[in-house]
């Protein structure tokens, strides 16, 4: 994403490396975070990150809330993502939007 002479990236920012296809096991936290580039080249994590977390528990977010697609039409920001929830059957996927 290319804004006032900058770039971004908007990306996962997990918690810890782990295998899940190997152990079936999901033991971080996966969020949005971003880096900043002038050259494309160079990158610079942000000091904000992560700046979409999971939510709260029981929150329709509270596992996942990352794979973000960020999207920009001159005058609003918008950025769409995966969510995952804790379900009574277990884990419950979905699409969000946040919008600035």
């Amino acid at each position: 994403m290319d804004h006032e002479g900058l770039f971004y990236l908007f990306c996962n920012a997990k918690t810890a490396f782990y295998d899940a296809k190997t152990t079936g096991d999901h033991p971080w936290t996966e969020q949005t975070g971003f880096a900043v580039s002038d050259d494309l080249v160079d990158w610079t994590r942000s000091p904000l990150n992560p700046v979409l977390p999971v939510g709260e528990s029981g929150a329709f977010d509270d596992l996942f809330a990352s794979d973000p697609c960020v999207l920009h039409d001159g005058r609003r920001w918008a950025m769409f993502y995966c969510v995952v929830r804790d379900g009574p059957e277990g884990p419950v996927r979905g699409i969000a939007r946040a919008t600035g």
